[in-house]
């Protein structure tokens, strides 16, 4: 019977060791003069504060948190009273934030998470900007406005760099979320953060389509298109009575890997090509680039490869929205003055056409409407 219970009990242990084994995230350090106060950390992933631990400081102000890492990134805060500390985690890591209770929202260190070090950046420019615009809104005058105005734009500005270098982070995220009273300060409604708003939309369906954070992305980004639509911001602009015919000519241009790729070799391996002429430079491109998403994901596994050429300039820009595409893009560094925007009859930008079999036939869409039931009729 001994040796029974003596099985049993390591069974017991066993299995729960093996349900300790699952990947664990950290937050530990010191807060000052906060003894007897309480800490909190909460789940704020889905917009919504979901209370996770709670720990009552003493003298020492020594605190620790060990939660399971998300699938997704997961963002969570620390709050003590009105003062918080927010926090992005995806991966195992062992934080450290030590502050003080009294100014622990805008005087504290963290390190253990790259991620965590930049929304702390982030968070206190934000802090900075809000104090800078409620003061001047507090104040009448023009001037006032003009540098309420000229601090946001900074913001922005330096906000948009960071967002650039990896839109598909959860920190690209968090960033769009900034908000002054109540106000975001990445408005969908304006055509330029729209377009901001839109490239991070587009990089999550890449790299993280089943986080969270990329339905409300892609739900904030059609708010704007949707406002925009009258302008035809979005749409292939071609003028139907000036389609000319076309011969297919081969391209061979390079990748952001550095790498040729051949129109030629392209088709010959799929039964349809769609051959893109744009520009990411462009008010379109983010909302375009998210319709050929869709049509990507419709037909990619029916034989469809999209080969995009821009004519952008501007090496840089090009290269960070190539980088996100699941497509072939490619840079033309002659852009418009390039001999394909003759042999092509470019008109305008975008122009796409469709060729298949080889060019065996090649058509050319009028718009994306016209594009989707050529796939259709092609591909079916």
């Amino acid at each position: 019977m001994k040796k029974y219970l003596i099985y049993v009990m390591l069974a017991v242990v066993a299995q729960f060791v093996a349900c300790d084994n699952t990947p664990k995230f950290t937050i530990s350090g010191t807060i000052d003069d906060a003894d007897s106060l309480t800490l909190y950390l909460e789940d704020i992933t889905n917009t919504r504060s979901v209370l996770l631990d709670s720990v009552m400081l003493d003298a020492t102000g020594k605190y620790s948190f060990t939660q399971q890492v998300p699938e997704q990134a997961g963002f969570y805060r620390l709050s003590l009273g009105e003062q918080y500390v927010y926090l992005v985690v995806d991966t195992v890591a062992n934080i450290k934030c030590n502050g003080t209770s009294r100014h622990l929202s805008t005087d504290y260190t963290i390190a253990g998470n790259d991620d965590c070090a930049v929304v702390r950046e982030v968070t206190l420019d934000g802090g900075k900007l809000k104090s800078i615009v409620n003061n001047a809104l507090s104040m009448s005058g023009r001037e006032s406005q003009q540098v309420a105005l000229d601090s946001i734009a900074a913001y922005k500005e330096r906000m948009t760099a960071l967002i650039l270098q990896e839109p598909s982070s959860p920190v690209a995220y968090y960033i769009l979320m900034q908000r002054i009273n109540g106000l975001p300060i990445f408005d969908t409604f304006d055509p330029h953060d729209n377009r901001i708003i839109a490239a991070v939309a587009t990089a999550h369906e890449v790299y993280a389509s089943e986080a969270p954070r990329t339905a409300i992305l892609r739900d904030i980004a059609l708010q704007g298109m949707a406002a925009r639509r009258s302008e035809k911001q979005s749409a292939i602009e071609i003028d139907a009575d000036k389609v000319t015919h076309v011969d297919y000519v081969d391209i061979a241009l390079y990748d952001v890997k550095g790498k040729e790729q051949k129109l030629s070799s392209v088709a010959t391996e799929k039964k349809v090509v769609l051959l893109d002429f744009t520009a990411y430079a462009l008010e379109y491109s983010p909302a375009y680039n998210m319709q050929l998403m869709e049509i990507y994901e419709m037909y990619r596994n029916r034989g469809l490869e999209i080969y995009q050429v821009s004519f952008d300039s501007d090496y840089n820009r090009w290269q960070t929205v190539a980088d996100n595409l699941p497509w072939i893009s490619v840079n033309d560094a002659d852009n418009v003055y390039s001999t394909l925007v003759t042999l092509y009859d470019v008109q305008s930008l975008p122009t796409c056409y469709v060729i298949v079999n080889n060019g065996e036939q090649i058509l050319r869409p009028v718009d994306v409407d016209d594009l989707k039931q050529k796939l259709t009729q092609i591909m079916g």
